[in-house]
């Protein structure tokens, strides 16, 4: 099946290379790459949608490369692999601050108030923490 997608290639070292993976089926498949590589050599590629497979080169045509997976995908795989829309992944990304959203053990969510607190407050709350804890040890010695 044509894939034409973006991977993520790896060697021996777990150096990455980008790599364009044009067609795929459940037991290897082609991809272009801007470098040489021999046939052979066992690498590992970032499948999108389904994760890291071992794969080994088994023909090498200028810049394609052909490739088989060490243990081939099972039919949903290959299913998830082609419905898998890599834009999804890029927008997710995308970071947009929002209010926190924090949740007591017993579900309830948390109040922004009680979520946040500013720095001086912190700060008070250390402080007074600290200055408690002196307090319980200069009355322990007096006592003695």
């Amino acid at each position: 099946m044509q894939l034409d997608r973006a991977s993520t290639l790896r060697d021996d070292d777990d150096t990455p290379f980008d790599v364009q993976i044009e067609d795929i089926s459940l037991t290897g498949f082609r991809m272009q790459l801007p470098f040489e590589i021999l046939p052979d050599q066992a690498l590992t590629i970032g499948v999108p949608g389904v994760g890291i497979r071992p794969v080994r080169i088994v023909r090498v045509e200028g810049a394609t490369a052909g490739c088989i997976f060490v243990q081939p995908l099972n039919p949903a795989e290959l299913d998830t692999i082609l419905r898998f829309d890599s834009s999804v992944v890029q927008e997710n990304f995308n970071y947009k601050p929002g209010p926190a959203n924090i949740v007591e053990k017993d579900g309830s969510a948390l109040s922004e108030e009680a979520v946040g607190l500013s720095p001086p407050q912190k700060l008070a709350i250390v402080a007074g923490a600290a200055l408690t804890i002196w307090l319980l040890i200069v009355a322990a010695i007096s006592l003695i």
